[in-house]
């Protein structure tokens, strides 16, 4: 069972907000642990209910995220209008369970001494600088960890959305030569292998980028990381199915 502190909690909801533009009243507040050391708390207020709900992680009799709901003091009258709200509010609380639980998961599947690359291409101790691999269905694609991060985002953001999408990269030169589109959606097996263990934090400005690619007819396009502090509407390479 893995030990979640209150920096780790926040720099993983950071992540989860840039992907998604929203989740902006869930905080991570101190809570000492039995140890006494500052495990966090993930609280998500809710604007449509008289009750609060906090995300509880795994524990040594349960490897699940869950959602726990507070007692409620008094009964809740809603319109239907604020219980939809409501449901969309309990829709975030789940998804940002899951989106910790997809952060463990890749915690667990690392090794320490060998690299996921190494480990899915069977050349264990043949580790390579920082070099990363998606596999979308049969294709499998090298990224460094810091690429990868940012289009991991962008693709469980789409999913999340029911949104399929067509992703081109270019064919790697050990290869040959020239590109892959391929069309991702719900029913699509992939899967992201990063060779470092810990989470980095993510380039809003990247992501958004990304973003634009991922909706635009073209599809999902690596483009180089802007810096940081890059204006939203900086402007980008010309779109186009076939570059």
């Amino acid at each position: 069972m893995p030990f979640h502190s209150a920096a780790t909690l926040q720099r993983w909801l950071n992540e989860f907000v840039v992907s998604r533009g929203d989740a902006d009243l869930v905080k991570v507040v101190p809570q000492d642990s039995s140890d006494g050391e500052d495990s966090g708390l993930v609280v998500v207020p809710l604007r449509n209910a008289t009750t609060t709900v906090y995300l509880q992680p795994p524990t040594a009799e349960n490897d699940r995220w869950r959602v726990v709901f507070e007692p409620q003091p008094e009964e809740t009258l809603v319109t239907f209008e604020q219980t939809r709200a409501l449901t969309a509010e309990l829709n975030t609380a789940a998804d940002l369970c899951e989106f910790f639980e997809q952060k463990d998961a890749s915690h667990r599947d690392s090794t320490p001494g060998l690299s996921r690359a190494a480990r899915s291409d069977g050349h264990a101790g043949q580790k390579g600088p920082d070099v990363a691999r998606l596999t979308l269905g049969n294709d499998a694609v090298k990224l460094d960890d810091r690429t990868l991060a940012h289009v991991e985002a962008v693709i469980v953001t789409k999913l999340r959305r029911h949104e399929p999408f067509v992703f081109t990269w270019e064919i790697d030169a050990s290869l040959g030569s020239g590109r892959v589109s391929r069309w991702i959606s719900s029913s699509t097996n992939w899967d992201a292998r990063f060779d470092e263990r810990s989470p980095m934090s993510l380039n809003a400005a990247w992501l958004q980028r990304l973003m634009k690619t991922a909706n635009s007819p073209g599809g999902l396009r690596l483009l180089p990381e802007p810096s940081a502090d890059a204006p939203e509407d900086a402007e980008e390479p010309a779109e186009s199915a076939h570059p």
